[in-house]
């Protein structure tokens, strides 16, 4: 999935002319005497600036999603039902981006804020009392909601050993701690609310990531955790992540991606790729994958990609390599220092970090 990260607010989706008018009639509506009210409402409200009370409905990127696969959501100012994929895009590169700047902007003056998944049972807090949660949160052991869903190459394992919905096909992977797409929940006397991880980023970030907020991260989390299955599926898909300097360059992403892999179980049989054959010529992978792209040609991964045996609780550590140049390779094996793109056998399934 490529893309560039869309690398500002979404006040340029908007008529500024309209946006000012809207202002006015704002500006004027306050100054009419007591007993009127007037709400404006709608995804980015915030554009207009002047509000007594500022309410703002939160959902989950998990029930975001399901509604778009199911026709019931399209991109901000989108009128068309269109793929999932082209939805999910849009949304990764440019409406996330866009809406948590202003979020980023709003926190502070938030007056309830509103966990909407459910329109007909909305559950909110203060504004006052959410700071003051993230605020605690930042300083205690706390717990992102996960949350897994089918895919290609999805396994057996995680649905008969944790719980999950046995009607679904599969289970490729879970969404365990990764900022934009998992929720926290907080609980009190039977009622719940869910809010972003971004918002405790956005308030706290400094107390949850230390100096090292302030040097590179921000307010990006910069951990991603997650089980892949693939027992009784498929293979894993091959990777290959951009260095650092060329993921900055070419898509607007502030880090790159390290991996580690933790084998929780696997079959007898099973192996990880990693890293490419010494016999692999990249030009002909290359090759075999945009053939594979067009036609949907199975790739015979083993011509090209390396691979090791794998049991549980072993270990694949794949640091980046540094590098200075721009260029797309980023990993290498200790030893031979090849690049290394990684996957898995269709018998493994490993926790992801």
């Amino acid at each position: 999935m490529f893309g560039r990260a869309y690398p500002y607010g979404p006040e340029h989706l908007f008529d500024p002319i309209k946006i000012a008018q809207l202002r006015i009639q704002v500006a004027l509506a306050r100054s009419e005497p007591a007993g009127s009210l007037t709400i404006v409402s709608g995804t980015c409200a915030g554009l207009v600036d002047l509000w007594d009370e500022l309410w703002y409905l939160d959902m989950p990127k998990d029930v975001l999603q399901e509604r778009a696969r199911n026709g019931k959501a399209t991109n901000i100012g989108a009128h068309d039902i269109v793929s999932f994929g082209k939805f999910y895009k849009r949304s990764y590169f440019c409406d996330w981006p866009m809406l948590n700047r202003m979020k980023r902007r709003l926190l502070p003056t938030i007056s309830l804020i509103i966990d909407a998944q459910d329109p007909a049972s909305p559950n909110a807090m203060h504004g006052e009392d959410f700071r003051a949660t993230l605020h605690e949160l930042a300083e205690s052991p706390f717990r992102v909601r996960p949350w897994f869903f089918p895919g290609p190459w999805g396994g057996q394992y995680m649905k008969g050993h944790m719980g999950l919905d046995p009607q679904q096909p599969n289970f490729a992977w879970s969404f365990e701690i990764i900022v934009p797409e998992n929720g926290i929940t907080l609980e009190q006397a039977g009622n719940r609310l869910e809010f972003s991880f971004d918002f405790l980023m956005f308030a706290e970030h400094l107390r949850v990531l230390g100096e090292e907020a302030g040097r590179q991260f921000l307010y990006e989390w910069p951990i991603r955790l997650d089980y892949l299955d693939t027992i009784d599926g498929g293979h894993l898909s091959t990777q290959c992540h951009p260095r650092l300097r060329y993921i900055q360059t070419q898509f607007g992403e502030t880090f790159t991606q390290d991996e580690t892999y933790y084998i929780v179980n696997a079959r007898s049989d099973a192996r990880v790729f990693i890293g490419l054959t010494d016999a692999c010529d990249p030009a002909t992978f290359k090759n075999a994958v945009a053939n594979s792209s067009r036609n949907g040609q199975e790739v015979q991964i083993d011509r090209f990609v390396h691979s090791e045996p794998s049991k549980p609780h072993d270990l694949f550590l794949i640091p980046m390599a540094p590098c200075t140049a721009a260029d797309g390779a980023i990993w290498f094996s200790k030893s031979a220092r090849r690049p290394i793109s990684l996957r898995s056998r269709s018998t493994t399934i490993f926790g992801k970090i």
